[in-house]
């Protein structure tokens, strides 16, 4: 096993899913891609209707992705020239099928639950999501 993608988010779930890679990684000397989506852009509308956004807070959110990146890559402590980090923006479910598909990870490892419990119960999880659209070997951590 080459190359393990790991979406996070900041959740309980998340930094599961990164200690089960370090554990793969440790194990297998595979290297380690951590991603990070910044949904921001997907709530500037409203009913369709583009809202005004203060360019700070835009600004504040993809700089909380990063410092979470950083602080996730932190964590392999054994490893970190094997460890990269990549931020994106968009649906995160999208982000992170589009991503994995086109490179060539070995396995992804998420986390079962995110961040965002609430639009879950109306849209599904996103780890759910990527589970069935993802053409690559998934594993689940909860």
């Amino acid at each position: 096993m080459k190359k393990i993608l790991v979406p996070i988010d900041g959740s309980e779930f998340s930094a599961m899913a990164i200690e089960k890679a370090i554990e793969f990684a440790g194990a297998l000397g595979s290297n380690v891609v951590l991603l990070n989506v910044n949904e921001f852009n997907r709530y500037l509308t409203y009913a369709g209707v583009p809202m005004l956004v203060d360019q700070d807070y835009f600004e504040k959110t993809s700089q909380v992705g990063k410092a979470l990146l950083e602080e996730a890559k932190a964590k392999f402590v054994n490893m970190p020239d094997r460890v990269e980090t990549v931020s994106l923006e968009g649906d995160a479910a999208n982000e992170i099928i589009e991503y994995a598909n086109s490179k060539d990870f070995d396995l992804v490892i998420m986390g079962s639950h995110g961040m965002g419990n609430a639009r879950r119960f109306f849209v599904g999880s996103v780890a759910h999501k990527v589970l069935i659209q993802i053409n690559k070997p998934i594993l689940i951590v909860r």
